[in-house]
């Protein structure tokens, strides 16, 4: 359920890349075909593209409503104490902040996707 937000490695004391050890191991079960290209981690990351594409930013609050609403709604309902915890802390911020200069990073979005292509 990583995000990629990189909070837990800034927050490290032992200052180990656990994001980059996230990317690390998603890669190697791809490769190893442990994951499928309709698994539910797909759905995750396209949400996930699809709000920073959207924002500029990451908004945790947002993508985790979306994707655990349709996928996983019992899992939802016993991740709010946790996610109350988070909004009180100011950790989850319900409104995403969007970028300044939202024309600009649309065009550097629409020249990655059709790099992608």
């Amino acid at each position: 359920m990583c995000s990629s937000c990189y909070e837990c490695t800034v927050k490290c004391p032992a200052q180990i890349k656990i994001t980059e050890i996230m990317y690390a191991l998603k890669r190697k079960s791809v490769r190893e075909g442990l994951v499928t290209r309709d698994a539910d981690v797909h759905r995750f990351y396209k949400l996930f593209t699809d709000i920073v594409c959207k924002y500029g930013r990451m908004n945790e609050m947002m993508l985790i409503m979306r994707y655990m609403m349709f996928n996983h709604p019992v899992d939802l309902a016993l991740q709010m104490p946790v996610g109350m915890r988070m909004f009180s802390t100011g950790t989850l911020q319900i409104q995403p902040h969007k970028v300044r200069n939202q024309d600009s990073f649309n065009k550097i979005v629409q020249k990655a996707l059709s790099l992608e292509e």
